[in-house]
């Protein structure tokens, strides 16, 4: 009897299981769980049962069919620690769910059989040891045990199919079967097709633009699952480096695309209950973690123009009144003075830059929100009223102070970072380059800010910085002063002042203070956490000598703010 090469296959690796693995370590099922649906008309096929809708909290068990139309996401819990993420217009089967007994006791197994779609795993690295997570494709099965990874199936005509499979942290092994040699898949690797040796996913994209969406999925799966505190991502370390790791990978293989998948993975990490809320220290690590990964991303891919965009996509996210550092003025200066300090760290020679794009990402998400509140209490408020509340944002206390942040931290951390603390000369010429910058930064988000609400306003009044150093050449050190001066509220009314003092020598920064004067003469200081820039995750670009002069900055453009859990399909999806 002749039998077809497939299910001999099968035969010889259930054999294989069965004398490798003691028939009573894993006789115990356990059953998934649907933590998560995006959209609606998923459904549920139990083995030998009538399919059903889908629903949060569902338990599955081996031989569960899981399929997905176009445009919705599953995300199933197979057990604690590992979330499969099941995209539109896909056909999963729950092949495998056991848990070890014995001398296995502890460790868990699921195997999913991807029919035809994308699955997006994301897997807690700290339960490594305990984790055997695959997913059954055509080309084999795509194991990991703390990692993320996409798989795609795509059938094709003729009965067969074109599989994919990418990292996004950690390692993937492509197990094809007894006497075959396994294919590697290392962290920003890919393989596709029936090739047997990996490629950049940087290269997977531009040889498939369709892969595209994929990728950029991936951080937002991960992002949602961070926003979440699912048990995917563990605690708030590992929930950091996996978004840090994940934001790295996705940048650069599609750089284009840096701003948004920066937005989406630092609102992740400001969601109130997300796994690095802990505390704040939490909080600031991760929101350091991943603008630096992104803005070392765009360097390392030649895309440094785009570093200004960038930083102003993080400082969006961290400003925006939903955020847990976006509510008041002490969190909202430590949140922006983490994102300003990771971008200049990844990128000195593009401080200016960096510092342009964190001014407009504040002042534009302030107004646009006030904007937003006028509009919506009267849908038919005139330019006047738009103008006047779009100012009046724009020079708050809270937006004036962290406008100083941003101009301090980025001239301290550019002196740092290019070991020119002690150069009087150099020290000048970066400050009057970021008070440029920053100045540009916060008039073009003030403007763009008012005009957010559908009428076009000519210009806002934004707060005015001026930065000054002073170098002591003998201990090679510089203090630096930035002052932020708001437009007075009303015509002959007094300005609200931020003053931000901090140090910096060859051996490093002292924590920026910032002092605020309003209107009625009440001064509030503020001393924003002091953050360690984070590893950079991305590959490292060319080293090049700083330059003693701050790079002019580009012209940043506004970024559409982009929600987390929105759905990113191929085209046709």
């Amino acid at each position: 009897m002749n039998l077809p090469h497939r299910f001999c296959s099968e035969i010889l690796f259930s054999l294989l299981l069965v004398l490798l693995v003691p028939s009573s370590a894993w006789a115990q099922n356990i059953t998934a769980r649907i933590v998560k649906i995006n959209g609606s008309g998923a459904t549920v096929t139990p083995k030998g049962g009538v399919s059903a809708p889908a629903m949060v909290n569902a338990q599955l068990v081996e031989g569960a069919l899981i399929e997905t139309p176009p445009k919705v996401e599953v995300f199933l819990e197979t057990f604690e620690g590992a979330v499969a993420t099941i995209r539109g217009g896909s056909k999963v089967e729950v092949r495998v769910l056991r848990m070890g007994q014995g001398a296995d006791a502890g460790k868990r197994v699921a195997e999913l059989n991807l029919e035809k779609g994308n699955i997006i795993s994301t897997l807690d690295p700290s339960k490594r040891p305990v984790t055997e997570f695959g997913i059954r494709t055509p080309r084999g099965v795509a194991a990991a045990r703390g990692t993320v990874y996409g798989v795609t199936v795509i059938p094709s005509a003729g009965g067969g199919s074109d599989t994919s499979v990418a990292t996004f942290s950690g390692n993937v092994i492509i197990d094809r079967g007894p006497g075959i040699p396994p294919i590697i898949i290392p962290f920003g690797q890919a393989v596709t097709g029936q090739a047997t040796a990996s490629q950049s996913v940087a290269s997977f994209v531009q040889n498939n633009p369709a892969a595209q969406a994929d990728i950029v999925a991936a951080v937002q799966v991960v992002a949602s699952n961070v926003s979440a505190a699912s048990t995917s991502v563990g605690s708030a370390a590992v929930a950091t480096s996996l978004l840090a790791a994940v934001t790295s990978a996705a940048v650069t293989a599609v750089p284009t695309q840096a701003a948004a998948i920066v937005q989406v993975a630092v609102q992740a990490t400001v969601s109130v209950g997300s796994a690095t809320g802990a505390n704040q220290q939490a909080t600031l690590k991760a929101i350091s973690a991943v603008t630096q990964a992104a803005v070392s991303a765009v360097s390392a891919a030649g895309a440094s123009a785009q570093i200004g965009t960038v930083t102003q996509a993080a400082a969006a996210a961290v400003s925006s009144s939903t955020s847990s550092t976006g509510g008041n003025q002490t969190s909202l200066n430590a949140a922006v003075a983490a994102v300003t300090t990771a971008a200049v760290t990844a990128a000195p020679n593009q401080a200016a830059a960096a510092a342009q794009g964190a001014a407009q990402g504040v002042v534009q998400t302030k107004v646009s929100e006030a904007v937003a509140a006028v509009k919506a209490a009267n849908p038919a408020a005139s330019v006047a009223q738009i103008t006047q509340a779009a100012t009046q944002a724009a020079n708050s206390t809270a937006v004036t102070s962290a406008v100083s942040t941003v101009a301090n931290t980025a001239t301290t951390t550019s002196l740092a970072s290019s070991a020119q603390s002690g150069n009087a000369a150099a020290a000048t010429i970066t400050a009057a380059a970021i008070s440029t910058a920053v100045n540009s930064g916060s008039s073009s988000g003030a403007t763009a800010g008012a005009s957010s609400g559908g009428v076009v306003v000519a210009s806002v009044s934004a707060p005015v910085v001026s930065v000054s150093v002073s170098t002591n050449s003998a201990s090679g050190s510089t203090s630096v002063s930035s002052t932020a001066t708001a437009a007075p509220a009303t015509t002959g009314g007094t300005a609200t002042t931020s003053t931000s003092n901090s140090s910096v020598s060859n051996t490093g920064a002292t924590a920026v203070t910032t002092a605020t004067t309003s209107a009625a003469g009440t001064t509030t200081t503020v001393a924003p956490a002091v953050v360690t820039p984070a590893p950079v995750v991305a590959p490292a670009p060319a080293v090049v000598a700083p330059a003693p002069a701050v790079a002019a900055p580009p012209v940043t453009t506004p970024v559409t703010p982009v929600n987390p859990i929105i759905n990113v399909s191929r085209s046709g999806e």
